[in-house]
Protein backbone atom coordinates (compact mmCIF):
# COMPACT_ATOMS: atom_id res chain seq x y z
CA UNK A 1 0.00 0.00 0.00
CA UNK A 2 2.77 2.39 1.09
CA UNK A 3 5.78 3.14 -1.36
CA UNK A 4 8.98 1.72 0.15
CA UNK A 5 11.35 4.94 -1.45
CA UNK A 6 8.59 7.19 -1.95
CA UNK A 7 6.92 6.85 1.44
CA UNK A 8 3.61 7.78 -0.35
CA UNK A 9 0.39 5.22 -1.54
CA UNK A 10 0.87 3.78 -3.93
CA UNK A 11 -2.69 3.98 -4.97
CA UNK A 12 -2.81 7.53 -6.76
CA UNK A 13 -6.18 8.37 -6.09
CA UNK A 14 -5.99 7.03 -2.39
CA UNK A 15 -2.56 9.28 -1.75
CA UNK A 16 -4.38 12.21 -3.10
CA UNK A 17 -7.73 11.48 -0.86
CA UNK A 18 -4.45 11.76 2.22
CA UNK A 19 -3.35 14.93 0.93
CA UNK A 20 -6.22 16.27 0.53
CA UNK A 21 -7.83 14.98 4.42
CA UNK A 22 -4.63 16.77 5.48
CA UNK A 23 -4.46 19.73 3.81
CA UNK A 24 -5.60 21.82 6.59
CA UNK A 25 -4.08 20.40 9.34
CA UNK A 26 -1.29 20.64 7.11
CA UNK A 27 -1.64 23.76 6.25
CA UNK A 28 -2.04 25.08 9.77
CA UNK A 29 1.05 23.82 11.62
CA UNK A 30 3.41 24.39 8.58
CA UNK A 31 2.64 28.01 8.37
CA UNK A 32 2.61 28.11 11.80
CA UNK A 33 6.49 26.71 11.90
CA UNK A 34 7.59 28.46 8.93
CA UNK A 35 6.70 31.41 10.83
CA UNK A 36 8.28 30.97 13.98
CA UNK A 37 11.83 29.48 11.77
CA UNK A 38 11.06 32.77 9.43
CA UNK A 39 11.62 34.82 13.15
CA UNK A 40 14.26 32.94 14.44
CA UNK A 41 16.11 33.11 11.01
CA UNK A 42 15.54 37.20 10.70
CA UNK A 43 16.74 37.24 14.49
CA UNK A 44 20.30 35.84 13.43
CA UNK A 45 20.54 39.33 11.92
CA UNK A 46 22.23 40.51 15.04
CA UNK A 47 25.07 38.42 14.58
CA UNK A 48 25.50 40.05 11.30
CA UNK A 49 26.08 43.07 12.90
CA UNK A 50 28.01 41.67 15.87
CA UNK A 51 30.11 40.22 13.06
CA UNK A 52 30.55 42.50 10.44
CA UNK A 53 29.90 46.13 12.39
CA UNK A 54 26.74 48.60 11.10
CA UNK A 55 28.42 48.12 7.55
CA UNK A 56 26.67 48.36 4.26
CA UNK A 57 26.81 44.51 3.96
CA UNK A 58 25.96 43.24 7.41
CA UNK A 59 22.83 45.87 6.76
CA UNK A 60 22.21 44.16 3.59
CA UNK A 61 21.75 40.74 5.41
CA UNK A 62 19.98 42.08 7.71
CA UNK A 63 17.16 43.47 5.22
CA UNK A 64 17.50 40.19 3.15
CA UNK A 65 16.43 38.56 6.40
CA UNK A 66 13.65 40.42 7.44
CA UNK A 67 12.29 40.74 3.56
CA UNK A 68 12.22 36.80 3.82
CA UNK A 69 9.82 37.16 7.59
CA UNK A 70 7.89 39.55 5.22
CA UNK A 71 7.68 36.68 2.00
CA UNK A 72 6.95 33.71 4.45
CA UNK A 73 4.01 36.03 6.29
CA UNK A 74 2.70 36.30 2.82
CA UNK A 75 2.96 33.05 2.15
CA UNK A 76 1.35 32.27 5.38
CA UNK A 77 -1.67 34.55 4.83
CA UNK A 78 -1.86 33.51 1.31
CA UNK A 79 -2.39 29.54 2.87
CA UNK A 80 -4.77 30.17 5.79
CA UNK A 81 -7.25 31.69 2.81
CA UNK A 82 -6.49 29.09 0.27
CA UNK A 83 -4.77 25.73 1.93
CA UNK A 84 -4.76 24.31 -1.61
CA UNK A 85 -1.59 26.47 -2.26
CA UNK A 86 -0.05 24.04 0.01
CA UNK A 87 0.06 21.53 -2.53
CA UNK A 88 1.61 23.84 -5.31
CA UNK A 89 5.17 22.67 -5.58
CA UNK A 90 5.82 26.79 -6.27
CA UNK A 91 4.62 27.72 -3.00
CA UNK A 92 6.85 25.50 -0.96
CA UNK A 93 9.95 25.79 -3.55
CA UNK A 94 10.09 29.18 -3.40
CA UNK A 95 9.95 29.75 0.51
CA UNK A 96 12.94 27.15 0.27
CA UNK A 97 14.67 28.56 -2.27
CA UNK A 98 14.83 31.87 -1.13
CA UNK A 99 15.68 30.87 2.58
CA UNK A 100 18.97 29.02 0.63
CA UNK A 101 20.02 31.60 -1.51
CA UNK A 102 20.02 33.97 1.59
CA UNK A 103 22.20 31.67 3.45
CA UNK A 104 24.32 31.08 0.58
CA UNK A 105 24.95 35.01 0.63
CA UNK A 106 25.19 34.78 4.39
CA UNK A 107 27.70 32.32 3.87
CA UNK A 108 29.67 34.44 0.81
CA UNK A 109 29.62 37.15 3.45
CA UNK A 110 30.67 35.78 6.98
CA UNK A 111 33.02 33.48 5.00
CA UNK A 112 35.17 33.72 8.56
CA UNK A 113 32.63 32.04 10.77
CA UNK A 114 32.68 28.59 8.65
CA UNK A 115 31.71 26.77 12.10
CA UNK A 116 28.58 29.28 12.58
CA UNK A 117 27.43 29.17 9.03
CA UNK A 118 28.11 25.21 9.41
CA UNK A 119 25.71 25.42 12.32
CA UNK A 120 23.26 27.43 10.65
CA UNK A 121 23.19 25.99 7.42
CA UNK A 122 22.00 22.36 10.06
CA UNK A 123 19.84 24.11 11.32
CA UNK A 124 18.26 25.07 8.19
CA UNK A 125 18.11 21.70 6.53
CA UNK A 126 16.19 20.75 9.81
CA UNK A 127 13.58 23.26 8.99
CA UNK A 128 13.13 22.14 5.38
CA UNK A 129 12.01 18.53 6.97
CA UNK A 130 9.59 20.30 8.40
CA UNK A 131 7.87 22.82 6.35
CA UNK A 132 7.81 20.11 3.62
CA UNK A 133 4.89 17.92 4.89
CA UNK A 134 4.43 14.94 3.21
CA UNK A 135 6.36 15.03 0.16
CA UNK A 136 9.75 12.86 0.76
CA UNK A 137 10.58 12.81 -2.72
CA UNK A 138 10.57 16.98 -2.70
CA UNK A 139 12.45 17.01 0.86
CA UNK A 140 15.23 14.45 -0.35
CA UNK A 141 15.66 16.51 -3.55
CA UNK A 142 15.85 20.00 -1.82
CA UNK A 143 18.09 18.82 1.20
CA UNK A 144 20.01 17.47 -1.44
CA UNK A 145 20.26 20.43 -3.72
CA UNK A 146 21.23 22.54 -0.72
CA UNK A 147 24.01 20.41 0.13
CA UNK A 148 25.50 20.14 -3.06
CA UNK A 149 25.06 23.91 -2.99
CA UNK A 150 26.60 24.89 0.00
CA UNK A 151 29.56 22.82 -0.30
CA UNK A 152 30.31 24.17 -3.25
CA UNK A 153 30.11 27.29 -1.76
CA UNK A 154 32.00 26.59 0.85
CA UNK A 155 34.70 25.82 -1.39
CA UNK A 156 35.19 28.71 -2.91
CA UNK A 157 35.04 31.03 0.21
CA UNK A 158 36.53 28.86 3.18
CA UNK A 159 39.87 28.45 4.38
CA UNK A 160 40.45 24.75 5.44
CA UNK A 161 42.24 22.06 5.03
CA UNK A 162 40.78 18.82 2.94
CA UNK A 163 40.53 17.15 6.44
CA UNK A 164 38.07 20.03 7.99
CA UNK A 165 36.13 20.10 4.54
CA UNK A 166 35.59 16.64 4.73
CA UNK A 167 34.60 16.54 8.04
CA UNK A 168 32.13 19.45 7.16
CA UNK A 169 30.64 17.68 3.79
CA UNK A 170 30.35 14.20 5.59
CA UNK A 171 28.26 15.89 8.66
CA UNK A 172 26.02 17.88 5.87
CA UNK A 173 25.58 14.63 3.96
CA UNK A 174 25.16 12.17 7.33
CA UNK A 175 22.61 14.92 8.55
CA UNK A 176 20.72 15.04 5.58
CA UNK A 177 20.14 10.71 5.68
CA UNK A 178 19.24 10.65 8.92
CA UNK A 179 16.35 13.34 8.40
CA UNK A 180 15.59 11.48 5.00
CA UNK A 181 15.13 8.81 6.56
CA UNK A 182 13.22 10.44 9.61
CA UNK A 183 11.21 12.21 7.47
CA UNK A 184 9.95 9.02 5.44
CA UNK A 185 9.47 7.13 8.57
CA UNK A 186 6.99 10.04 9.60
CA UNK A 187 5.12 10.36 6.59
CA UNK A 188 4.52 6.45 6.33
CA UNK A 189 2.96 6.49 9.83
CA UNK A 190 1.25 9.33 9.28
CA UNK A 191 -0.59 7.06 5.84
CA UNK A 192 -0.53 4.10 8.19
CA UNK A 193 -2.75 6.11 10.43
CA UNK A 194 -4.79 7.56 7.56
CA UNK A 195 -5.57 3.82 6.26
CA UNK A 196 -6.38 2.47 9.56
CA UNK A 197 -8.51 5.14 10.11
CA UNK A 198 -10.32 5.51 6.58
CA UNK A 199 -11.01 1.38 7.54
CA UNK A 200 -12.69 2.56 11.21
CA UNK A 201 -15.03 5.00 9.29
CA UNK A 202 -15.65 2.55 6.56
CA UNK A 203 -16.75 -0.10 9.39
CA UNK A 204 -18.62 2.49 10.62
CA UNK A 205 -20.24 3.30 7.98
CA UNK A 206 -21.27 -0.63 7.38
CA UNK A 207 -22.22 -0.83 10.84
CA UNK A 208 -24.83 2.28 10.54
CA UNK A 209 -25.96 0.98 7.67
CA UNK A 210 -26.21 -2.22 9.08
CA UNK A 211 -28.08 -1.00 12.39
CA UNK A 212 -30.59 1.08 9.96
CA UNK A 213 -30.97 -2.10 7.94
CA UNK A 214 -31.77 -4.41 11.36
CA UNK A 215 -34.30 -1.25 12.60
CA UNK A 216 -36.11 -0.61 9.06
CA UNK A 217 -36.80 -4.55 9.53
CA UNK A 218 -37.61 -4.90 12.45
CA UNK A 219 -40.12 -2.02 11.72
CA UNK A 220 -41.57 -3.91 9.00
CA UNK A 221 -42.00 -6.97 10.94
CA UNK A 222 -43.79 -4.79 13.42
CA UNK A 223 -45.80 -3.50 11.36
CA UNK A 224 -46.65 -7.01 9.53
CA UNK A 225 -47.30 -8.17 12.75
CA UNK A 226 -50.32 -5.81 13.07
CA UNK A 227 -51.41 -5.79 9.80
CA UNK A 228 -53.05 -6.95 7.08
CA UNK A 229 -50.41 -7.00 4.10
CA UNK A 230 -52.68 -6.30 1.12
CA UNK A 231 -55.20 -3.70 2.73
CA UNK A 232 -52.67 -2.17 4.87
CA UNK A 233 -55.73 -2.15 7.66
CA UNK A 234 -55.11 -4.30 11.16
CA UNK A 235 -55.07 -7.39 11.29
CA UNK A 236 -57.57 -9.49 13.51
CA UNK A 237 -55.54 -9.70 16.22
CA UNK A 238 -54.39 -6.05 16.01
CA UNK A 239 -58.12 -5.38 15.69
CA UNK A 240 -59.35 -7.57 18.48
CA UNK A 241 -56.46 -5.71 20.50
CA UNK A 242 -57.76 -2.26 20.11
CA UNK A 243 -61.91 -3.88 20.31
CA UNK A 244 -61.08 -5.02 23.80
CA UNK A 245 -59.36 -1.63 24.28
CA UNK A 246 -62.38 0.23 23.61
CA UNK A 247 -64.90 -2.12 25.46
CA UNK A 248 -62.35 -1.47 28.30
CA UNK A 249 -63.06 2.49 28.03
CA UNK A 250 -66.72 1.45 27.27
CA UNK A 251 -67.30 -0.17 30.81
CA UNK A 252 -65.30 2.93 32.58
CA UNK A 253 -67.94 5.34 31.34
CA UNK A 254 -70.48 3.28 30.70
CA UNK A 255 -71.46 4.16 27.03
CA UNK A 256 -72.51 1.44 24.23
CA UNK A 257 -70.11 0.31 21.63
CA UNK A 258 -71.15 -0.48 18.07
CA UNK A 259 -69.39 -3.38 15.80
CA UNK A 260 -69.49 -3.67 12.40
CA UNK A 261 -69.37 -7.15 10.42
CA UNK A 262 -68.75 -6.72 6.29
CA UNK A 263 -68.20 -8.89 4.15
CA UNK A 264 -67.93 -7.75 -0.23
CA UNK A 265 -70.73 -9.36 -1.81
CA UNK A 266 -70.53 -11.54 -4.65
CA UNK A 267 -66.19 -12.03 -3.91
CA UNK A 268 -66.16 -15.58 -5.54
CA UNK A 269 -67.76 -14.00 -8.98
CA UNK A 270 -65.13 -11.34 -8.86
CA UNK A 271 -62.45 -13.69 -8.55
CA UNK A 272 -63.29 -16.38 -10.79
CA UNK A 273 -64.65 -14.04 -13.90
CA UNK A 274 -61.69 -11.29 -13.46
CA UNK A 275 -59.11 -13.07 -11.49
CA UNK A 276 -57.58 -13.13 -8.03
CA UNK A 277 -55.32 -9.75 -8.73
CA UNK A 278 -58.43 -8.24 -9.39
CA UNK A 279 -60.13 -9.42 -6.82
CA UNK A 280 -57.43 -7.97 -4.37
CA UNK A 281 -57.61 -4.60 -5.94
CA UNK A 282 -61.37 -4.83 -4.89
CA UNK A 283 -60.23 -5.46 -1.01
CA UNK A 284 -58.08 -3.33 -1.37
CA UNK A 285 -60.51 -0.29 -2.59
CA UNK A 286 -63.24 -1.58 -0.13
CA UNK A 287 -60.88 -1.20 3.01
CA UNK A 288 -59.62 2.02 1.65
CA UNK A 289 -63.38 3.37 1.12
CA UNK A 290 -64.40 2.42 4.44
CA UNK A 291 -61.88 4.15 6.36
CA UNK A 292 -61.88 7.06 4.66
CA UNK A 293 -65.63 7.09 5.52
CA UNK A 294 -64.99 6.46 9.19
CA UNK A 295 -64.37 9.20 12.51
CA UNK A 296 -61.65 9.59 14.29
CA UNK A 297 -60.70 6.81 16.98
CA UNK A 298 -63.45 4.06 14.98
CA UNK A 299 -61.11 1.37 13.52
CA UNK A 300 -61.41 -1.30 10.67
CA UNK A 301 -59.56 -4.59 10.46
CA UNK A 302 -59.45 -7.28 8.12
CA UNK A 303 -60.66 -10.24 10.11
CA UNK A 304 -60.13 -12.73 7.09
CA UNK A 305 -61.09 -13.46 3.03
CA UNK A 306 -63.28 -10.33 2.08
CA UNK A 307 -64.46 -10.10 5.75
CA UNK A 308 -63.58 -6.79 7.49
CA UNK A 309 -65.09 -5.84 10.96
CA UNK A 310 -65.68 -2.23 12.00
CA UNK A 311 -65.18 -0.69 16.16
CA UNK A 312 -67.22 2.22 16.95
CA UNK A 313 -66.49 3.21 20.23
CA UNK A 314 -68.98 5.59 22.32
CA UNK A 315 -71.61 4.49 19.47
CA UNK A 316 -75.13 3.72 20.56
CA UNK A 317 -77.21 1.46 17.78
CA UNK A 318 -78.75 4.49 15.55
CA UNK A 319 -75.25 6.15 15.11
CA UNK A 320 -73.71 2.38 14.53
CA UNK A 321 -76.34 1.42 11.69
CA UNK A 322 -75.96 5.35 10.46
CA UNK A 323 -72.43 4.18 10.12
CA UNK A 324 -73.15 1.19 8.35
CA UNK A 325 -75.45 2.58 6.16
CA UNK A 326 -72.86 5.22 5.32
CA UNK A 327 -70.23 2.99 4.31
CA UNK A 328 -72.40 0.07 2.41
CA UNK A 329 -73.06 3.52 0.26
CA UNK A 330 -69.36 4.95 0.18
CA UNK A 331 -68.59 1.65 -1.94
CA UNK A 332 -71.43 1.13 -3.94
CA UNK A 333 -70.99 4.87 -5.36
CA UNK A 334 -67.42 4.06 -5.81
CA UNK A 335 -66.41 3.93 -9.39
CA UNK A 336 -65.44 0.77 -11.85
CA UNK A 337 -61.91 1.63 -12.44
CA UNK A 338 -58.69 -0.61 -13.41
CA UNK A 339 -60.42 -3.63 -14.16
CA UNK A 340 -62.05 -3.79 -10.86
CA UNK A 341 -65.91 -4.16 -11.48
CA UNK A 342 -68.72 -2.28 -9.28
CA UNK A 343 -69.00 -3.64 -5.85
CA UNK A 344 -71.46 -4.17 -2.57
CA UNK A 345 -70.94 -5.21 0.80
CA UNK A 346 -72.94 -6.55 3.26
CA UNK A 347 -72.94 -5.28 6.81
CA UNK A 348 -74.19 -6.52 10.20
CA UNK A 349 -74.67 -4.19 13.26
CA UNK A 350 -74.61 -4.98 16.86
CA UNK A 351 -73.86 -2.83 20.03
CA UNK A 352 -71.86 -3.82 23.00
CA UNK A 353 -73.59 -3.23 26.07
CA UNK A 354 -70.98 -2.71 29.08
CA UNK A 355 -73.24 -4.11 32.09
CA UNK A 356 -73.29 -7.42 30.50
CA UNK A 357 -72.14 -8.00 27.14
CA UNK A 358 -68.84 -10.17 26.48
CA UNK A 359 -67.01 -8.43 23.16
CA UNK A 360 -66.67 -12.25 21.25
CA UNK A 361 -70.87 -12.69 21.77
CA UNK A 362 -71.31 -8.81 20.16
CA UNK A 363 -69.02 -9.80 17.42
CA UNK A 364 -70.76 -13.33 16.32
CA UNK A 365 -74.13 -11.31 16.96
CA UNK A 366 -73.23 -8.51 14.14
CA UNK A 367 -71.42 -11.47 12.23
CA UNK A 368 -74.81 -13.64 12.05
CA UNK A 369 -76.62 -10.12 11.33
CA UNK A 370 -73.91 -9.93 8.36
CA UNK A 371 -75.35 -13.35 7.50
CA UNK A 372 -79.13 -12.15 7.41
CA UNK A 373 -78.04 -8.93 5.24
CA UNK A 374 -76.86 -11.14 2.91
CA UNK A 375 -79.93 -13.78 2.81
CA UNK A 376 -81.81 -10.46 2.02
CA UNK A 377 -80.68 -9.65 -1.16
CA UNK A 378 -76.71 -8.44 -0.42
CA UNK A 379 -75.86 -4.42 -0.27
CA UNK A 380 -78.30 -4.32 2.51
CA UNK A 381 -77.43 -3.33 6.17
CA UNK A 382 -79.32 -5.63 9.57
CA UNK A 383 -78.80 -5.30 13.29
CA UNK A 384 -78.37 -7.99 15.45
CA UNK A 385 -81.13 -6.62 17.46
CA UNK A 386 -84.85 -5.52 17.01
CA UNK A 387 -84.32 -2.17 14.79
CA UNK A 388 -85.32 -1.11 11.14
CA UNK A 389 -83.63 -3.30 8.51
CA UNK A 390 -82.17 -0.79 5.79
CA UNK A 391 -82.10 -2.26 2.18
Amino acid sequence: MIGRWRAELRDAALEAEFRREQLEANADWVGRDAVVGALVYSSFGITDVFALGWTATALGLVALRLGFLGFVLWVRASVRRGPSLLLDAPVAVGVQALALAIMLVVTTARSAEAATNHLSFTLLMLALFVIVPDRLVRVAATTTLAIVGYVLVGLAVYDMDASERATHVMTLVGFGAVGVMAAGQHHRVRREEFLVLREQRRTNALLVDEVERREALESELQWLADHDPLTGVPNRRALLRLAEQAASAARASASHMGVLVIDADHFKDVNDRFGHGIGDLALQRIASVCQSALRLGDAIGRTGGEEFVVVLPATDLDQSKAMAVRLRDAVAATDPRDGVPALSISVGVATFDPRHDMLEDVVQRADRAMYAAKGAGRGTVECAVDCPSES
